[in-house]
């Protein structure tokens, strides 16, 4: 937590809001950093945050949440979140936890 937290700081001035009481490598944190990235044109440093970190978890994390029953919300997310990692990054099927 404490490194992805000095990588917002240190890639784009990205502090967290003192009200906000999750810890910084929460899944909210990271995609709202790599949104910032994008929308500062640094698209290399959102590309190279998403691969080298974000893809780490995230594919598992979002293979469960397509699974969960309690929310078709939430799995049209997941579907509409890994969809733009593949397109986005070049993930290939492969890497992906098998669903």
């Amino acid at each position: 937590a404490r490194a992805v937290e000095k990588t917002y700081r240190d890639e784009a001035g990205f502090e967290l809001d003192p009200k906000f009481h999750d810890l910084p490598d929460h899944v909210a944190c990271e995609l709202e950093f790599a949104g910032r990235l994008y929308r500062k044109e640094k698209v290399d440093a959102a590309v190279h945050f998403i691969k080298n970190h974000l893809a780490q978890w995230i594919f598992h994390f979002l293979s469960n949440l397509k699974k969960q029953k309690r929310s078709i919300f939430y799995q049209k997310v997941a579907m509409s979140l890994t969809n733009f990692l593949e397109r986005e990054c070049c993930f290939e099927a492969v890497s992906h936890i098998s669903e």
